[in-house]
């Protein structure tokens, strides 16, 4: 990984490299395990109903309690917005 030290950006013989894993093992190794979930048949199905759970759940609390909000998101995004007026 010398190739890729941020240091060597002015020698000539340099690969620049930016990423979130930066050489770290740890992470990377995280990443390689999340991967291999990520590979595994109704991966993707479970995170998206897990999603819809989510923003219907937290909907319903919200609501409870009275706070004007809205709930945007898809498949297993979520983001509360506290406003009655859309945002998009």
């Amino acid at each position: 990984m010398e190739w890729a030290n941020e240091y060597r950006t002015s020698e000539g013989n340099n690969v620049w490299m930016a990423s979130t894993l930066r050489c770290n093992p740890v992470l990377t190794i995280a990443a390689n395990a999340a991967l291999s979930v990520f590979h595994q048949p109704g991966t993707y199905e479970k995170l998206h109903s897990f999603g819809q759970y989510w923003r219907d759940g937290l909907t319903h609390v919200l609501a409870e309690h009275e706070f004007v909000t809205m709930m945007i998101g898809d498949g297993f995004f979520a983001q509360v917005v506290f406003s009655a007026n859309p945002v998009f």
